[in-house]
């Protein structure tokens, strides 16, 4: 698994240095157990500024330990996408915004009778803010159809989350500070101040990179995986990353209307879900003056299609990478 943090060197020290805390502390005396938790009254009252740290360290609950160390490792995304040093900062920001709301609303809860003396313990401050960039900033790639219905990766998150979320009433309030902070964070000035200077991150990137760096392969763009299952799983994490890219460039191009696009790509589909057609051009329910732009077709290339495949969905679509891309990964499209 350690090796699919390719490029994410921060979320590979996090989830490492998680699971291992949190595996000490499964294993360890109710003594030693009681010093992760994060007791409120304990820090309000008597400023034991060591166990509100502790307690963000570690997961102390089993079923935390197992659904969190999931979604921080799928989130290792995100350090992708912001480069290290700036993800590193928002970690920071997270990390204050986070816990400085769940002391506010604990304390607010106080005076109206509702006591939460016992918070969850762990990083959920990698988890729930989190929530808010996945869900406006990361595209949906599907993986199964479900009574006609596609269904994402998203969607499995969005439940572990939930999972997470629900499970008592502390969790739902560190949830709602979790998702807050997230907020706050992308959509305040926030965001523009790091936290990390250069000589720092140069630093820290001397240090962490010979520990937690993947080496680099001559193969990285085949799958490699032992299974059929990581292959998978690495050609989707390829083609989510690729989506993230297109989607930005796509944004304020696209000058032909959608609907046009969507009655196009209907056609086609049913073209191709009926036996009796299979033998007619594919290009009759196109634009035949649309030639494909050759930085569209490398891209999409790379993503795993082939050329011929590529041309038509690019031609069928008149350029739109995105339904392109919903064209080429319709079944009936590959049993042109």
């Amino acid at each position: 698994m350690l090796r699919f943090f390719d490029k994410s060197e921060v979320t590979k020290c996090f989830f490492v240095s998680t699971a291992a805390l949190s595996a000490f502390v499964q294993f360890s005396s109710s003594v030693t157990r009681s010093h992760f938790r994060y007791d409120v009254s304990s820090i309000l009252n008597e400023h034991e500024l060591s166990r509100l740290f502790l307690s963000k360290t570690a997961f102390v609950e089993p079923s935390d330990f197992f659904f969190g160390c999931i979604i921080i490792y799928q989130y290792r995304l995100f350090e992708r996408r912001f480069g290290s040093r700036k993800y590193l900062s928002s970690v920071i920001w997270l990390f204050t915004l986070s816990t400085a709301l769940e002391l506010l609303s604990t304390g607010i809860l106080s005076k109206y009778g509702i006591t939460l003396s016992i918070l969850p313990s762990g990083p959920f401050f990698l988890i729930y803010p989190f929530f808010v960039y996945y869900f406006f900033d990361i595209p949906n790639v599907s993986v199964m159809n479900s009574f006609a219905s596609p269904l994402s990766r998203k969607l499995f998150l969005y439940f572990l989350g939930l999972k997470l979320a629900t499970s008592t009433i502390g969790s739902l309030v560190v949830s709602g500070c979790g998702l807050l902070a997230g907020l706050l964070y992308r959509y305040t000035f926030i965001q523009r101040i790091n936290l990390i200077p250069s000589p720092v991150a140069r630093v820290l990137s001397r240090i962490l990179s010979p520990i937690f760096a993947s080496g680099e392969s001559k193969d990285d763009q085949t799958p490699i995986g032992a299974t059929l299952e990581i292959q998978r799983q690495e050609a989707l994490d390829r083609q989510e990353q690729m989506l993230m890219d297109l989607k930005r460039s796509q944004v304020m191009n696209n000058s032909r209307p959608r609907n046009v696009i969507r009655q196009e790509t209907k056609l086609i589909r049913s073209r191709n879900s009926d036996p009796n057609l299979v033998s007619r051009p594919t290009v009759s329910y196109r634009r035949r003056s649309y030639v494909p732009e050759p930085q569209d077709v490398r891209r999409l290339t790379e993503m795993g299609f082939s050329e011929e495949q590529v041309n038509q969905a690019l031609i069928a679509t008149h350029g739109d990478l995105n339904d392109a891309i919903s064209l080429l990964k319709s079944p009936t499209f590959f049993q042109q």
